[in-house]
C-alpha cells in the first residue's frame, strides 16, 4: 500500500520542533516506513532487554524482525510523540514501550506520559511501572553504557517477574 502523509498530525507544533524531529531520522529510524509491525522504545537498553528476552524464551534467534517486528529507538521519551505523529500521519500501527518515570525522587513525567497516551490513536501502550532498571532490580541506578546493559541482559537470571510481565505484553501474536 502507498500512503501519503496527513500533515494535520503536526498541527500545533512549532516549525522548530518539526525540524528537530525530522533531523532525528536516519537509516535505522527510517525502518518504520518499511516494517510490518513497529515497537517504539525510549532507548537502546529497552531494545536490548526485549531482544534478549525473546532470545532467552526461544522465540527468536537474534532479531525481532524474525517475528515481523522492528524496534525503533526514539532516543528518549520526549522524542516519542514526534515519531508517533509521523506513524499516525502515515497510518502505521505501532506499540509504545516506555518508563512511567513516576516516583518521589524523579521529576514529574505526567505531561510526557499523557502526550504519548493521547497520541496512541488505537495503538497499544506498554509501560514499566517506574523505570526499566527498577523493574529489573538493577542496583546501580542507570546502566553506565550499552556494553554494561548488554552484559546484564545477556544473563537470563537478571530478568525479574515484573520485567518479564512487561515484556510479555509488547509482542502480541
Amino acid at each position: 500500500k502507498v500512503r501519503c502523509c496527513d500533515s494535520s498530525a503536526f498541527d500545533g507544533m512549532t516549525d522548530k520542533k518539526i525540524y528537530k524531529g525530522y533531523m532525528r531520522f536516519n537509516p535505522e529510524i527510517n525502518e518504520l516506513f518499511f516494517a510490518k509491525k513497529i515497537i517504539l522504545v525510549e532507548g537502546s537498553e529497552d531494545r536490548m532487554a526485549l531482544t534478549f528476552y525473546l532470545q532467552h524464551k526461544g522465540r527468536i534467534k537474534s532479531r525481532v524482525e524474525e517475528l515481523d517486528h522492528s524496534i525503533i529507538v526514539a532516543g528518549g521519551k520526549t522524542s516519542m510523540p514526534f515519531f508517533q505523529r509521523v506513524m499516525n500521519s502515515f497510518g502505521i500501527s505501532y506499540v509504545v514501550l516506555h518508563d512511567l518515570d513516576i516516583e518521589d525522587e524523579m521529576k514529574p513525567a505526567n505531561k510526557e506520559n499523557k502526550e504519548i497516551s493521547d497520541l496512541l490513536t488505537g495503538n497499544r501502550l506498554v509501560t514499566f511501572p517506574v523505570k526499566l532498571e527498577k523493574s529489573f532490580n538493577y542496583k546501580n541506578g542507570h546502566f553506565k553504557d550499552q556494553y554494561d546493559a548488554y552484559l546484564f541482559f545477556e544473563n537470563y537470571a537478571n530478568f525479574t517477574d515484573e520485567a518479564k510481565s512487561v515484556l510479555d505484553k509488547v509482542i502480541d501474536d
